[in-house]
């Protein structure tokens, strides 16, 4: 699972997430849902989990935007990897 924020333009951010043990990608095997993630996020963003079936690779732009939260946590983006598929 990812978690993703979504700005009020529909761009998502991806968490920052750790490398894998076996190199070559990163991992993030769970986490926390959104409504138990405690971030102070812009009015009208939002915080939803994007659950990865198999191996994914997210394609960050050169240079990437941070946003950067007091709790410790990073997203960077904007990434079209989750563009609104369930629509």
């Amino acid at each position: 699972m990812v978690l993703v924020m979504e700005d009020t333009e529909g761009r998502d951010f991806v968490q920052v997430i750790a490398a894998s043990p076996e190199g070559g990608g990163v991992l993030q095997r769970a986490g926390p849902e959104p409504a138990s993630f405690n971030l102070a996020l812009p009015d009208k963003w939002k915080l939803r989990t994007e659950w990865l079936e198999s191996r994914t690779t997210i394609h960050l732009p050169n240079p990437p935007q941070a946003w950067l939260f007091a709790s410790g946590a990073s997203f960077q983006g904007p990434v079209d990897t989750f563009s609104k598929k369930s629509e």
